[in-house]
């Protein structure tokens, strides 16, 4: 330990252009992996219900095995994304290095001068990019969204569980307007 504290010490005397910075430690990236293969399954078995018709009926007998599998990989994987999300806000509260998160992921008043001097950068008026902290604002921008859309389509996806179930639970009213909820954050309601 007293050498990781050493290094670390050391880090932090560098000159900025030399410091580095351990981004996401091995728990925050087991949370990201896990999070991202949850999202990646939730697009997939999410947009199989926009197949149009005539290429659904190519599946011919297999239609509804194939369907009741996408129903339920769609909600293992939504229930994986929740509890990764609330272990998420654990983390944040009751663990040290969740808290260093937390207070790393907040946005500063040089966020803003950074994506100004970036723009400028790429835009060839500065020479050299700007020196970011541990996460810059793309990464808190990103991350808020995250949450937010995280939120949006827990809060709609939850009570919508039982539309359509491959279990033949019945429906209630709070899943008929999550349904609208969930269709206007998907943009598959648009209106005029």
């Amino acid at each position: 330990m007293t050498e990781l504290k050493k290094k670390t010490s050391e880090n932090l005397k560098a000159p900025a252009a030399e410091r580095l910075f351990v981004r996401l430690n091995d728990n925050e990236r087991v949370q990201h992996l896990i999070f991202g293969i949850c999202f990646i399954v939730l697009a997939i078995t999410g947009f199989m219900i926009k197949i149009p018709e005539n290429l659904v009926s190519l599946l011919g007998n297999y239609r509804e095995p194939v369907f009741l599998v996408r129903g339920i990989l769609h909600r293992i994987a939504g229930s994986t994304m929740i509890l990764v999300c609330l272990y998420h806000v654990y983390y944040l509260v009751f663990k040290a290095a969740g808290r260093r998160w937390l207070i790393d992921m907040l946005p500063r008043v040089k966020d803003l001068k950074d994506m100004v001097h970036n723009l400028l950068y790429y835009l060839n008026i500065k020479e050299e990019p700007p020196e970011f902290d541990r996460f810059n604002y793309k990464h808190k921008m990103e991350y808020g969204a995250l949450i937010a859309g995280s939120t949006l389509m827990s809060a709609s996806g939850v009570p919508t569980w039982n539309v359509a179930s491959p279990f033949n639970c019945p429906s209630t009213g709070a899943s008929s307007v999550a349904v609208m909820i969930a269709g206007v954050a998907s943009g598959s309601v648009k209106y005029r």
